[in-house]
């Protein structure tokens, strides 16, 4: 079965789980957030890559207005979202940079060939965290980071999300261990491992941050790492 199938039919197995983390957070009258993000994969190019990478953030900044998931015509639809979306090919901001960066050192004249995600799969109108009530409510209805990734089996990961999300990656992969790796300190970069991840699985900050602090040498120490 491809991906992309194997996708659709995951996400499609959580209906009941997200009509009761619907029916738990509220409407948007009473609870700002978007999403979830789903995942979409481009299975041909995905699988001429020489490696496969899954990037992946904090949460959306915003994601297609108040999206209420309960049918299976609702998972389409944030299907679509993502297909249409196209891995940020229309965007230029810093994350989109970075991630275009790697892929482009480690596969070159690629496209569409690597996935996203998110470690909140959920959230906000604006920018951040949403309320911790759905930050909850993802947790206890769909906590599925694990199952994306083995879905997609990638050969490296790449967490994009800084040490302020470590406990949250924790919450999603529970066996996962952060690992020093390298001359940088543990909140600069890390190896994770876990029975859910490739070898090849790193945590470094977010690309903004990076961007702002001039540490965006860490880019390259990625890049030796997945390439060995």
């Amino acid at each position: 079965m491809l991906i992309s199938e194997k996708f659709k039919e995951f996400y499609y197995s959580q209906i009941s789980n997200l009509k009761s983390m619907v029916e738990e957070i509220g409407n948007e009258d009473t609870a700002d957030y978007e999403g979830p993000l789903l995942m979409y994969c481009w299975d041909n190019s995905y699988n001429s890559s020489n490696i496969k990478i899954l990037f992946i953030g904090q949460e959306t900044n915003g994601w297609n207005g108040f999206d209420r998931p309960k049918e299976k015509k609702d998972i389409d639809q944030l299907l679509k979202l993502y297909y249409d979306f196209q891995l940020g090919s229309n965007y230029n901001s810093i994350f989109w940079q970075h991630v275009n960066y790697i892929n482009n050192q480690i596969n070159p004249d690629k496209n569409l060939n690597f996935l996203w995600s998110n470690v909140l799969k959920i959230g906000r109108s604006g920018k951040g965290r949403p309320d911790e009530n759905i930050q909850n409510a993802e947790l206890k209805y769909f906590n599925i980071l694990k199952d994306e990734i083995q879905i997609a089996n990638p050969d490296a990961v790449i967490f994009f999300s800084g040490p302020y999300y470590d406990d949250d990656i924790s919450l999603r992969i529970p066996d996962v261990k952060f690992i020093n790796c390298s001359d940088f300190n543990e909140r600069q970069f890390v190896m994770l491992k876990s029975n859910f991840l490739p070898d090849k699985t790193f945590r470094t900050y977010h690309p903004n941050y990076l961007r702002q602090s001039s540490n965006e040498a860490y880019l390259d120490k990625l890049i030796e790492f997945i390439k060995k």
